[in-house]
């Protein structure tokens, strides 16, 4: 058998949560700025993480870009209209449909050199390889990733019943 995940979420785009060891939740220094900072590298440490565990999985953790979805349909009509008319047109040119983002991430993770061989690797837009913005503002990578991991497991066996360490 020949495994293989895939996962969306601006892969390697996002620094580290600098408040990840005190505040693993966000809650104390919540911003959508450190929301989207912690998401986004904690799925990255938590991808990394479980190759590192289950090495003849291939896992490719994704940053497709802008796509153009209907994200927008739960704003009230008003707040719509006047995004739409300050930008919508504009994005609507420039970003890609979902349609095409599934094409190239298929096509990205079935035709993947790595067949049968398993690991991890972020893929950005055009299923090209994604930057990662480990060690930023001081963070050592593998400091960080020992944090996030070691919470992210004690967060799933308490919720969840799951021990994954």
């Amino acid at each position: 058998s020949d495994p293989r995940v895939l996962t969306v979420l601006a892969a390697g785009m996002h620094k580290p949560y600098v408040h990840a060891a005190d505040d693993f939740a966000v809650r104390e220094h919540f911003s959508f700025a450190n929301q989207a900072d912690a998401a986004c590298s904690y799925t990255d440490v938590a991808f990394d993480r479980f190759a590192t565990r289950f090495p003849k999985i291939s896992t490719a953790h994704l940053y497709p870009g802008v796509v153009r979805t209907n994200w927008m349909i739960e704003l009230p009509l008003s707040v719509r209209c006047l995004a739409w008319t300050l930008c919508g047109a504009c994005l609507w040119t420039c970003v890609k449909s979902g349609d095409d983002v599934g094409v190239e991430f298929a096509r990205a993770l079935l035709l993947d050199e790595k067949s049968g061989g398993g690991g991890y690797r972020t893929v950005g837009p055009r299923a090209r390889p994604a930057r990662k913005n480990w060690g930023k503002d001081g963070q050592e990578s593998e400091e960080y990733k020992k944090i996030v991991w070691d919470a992210t497991a004690s967060t799933l066996k308490e919720r969840c019943g799951v021990d994954v360490s």
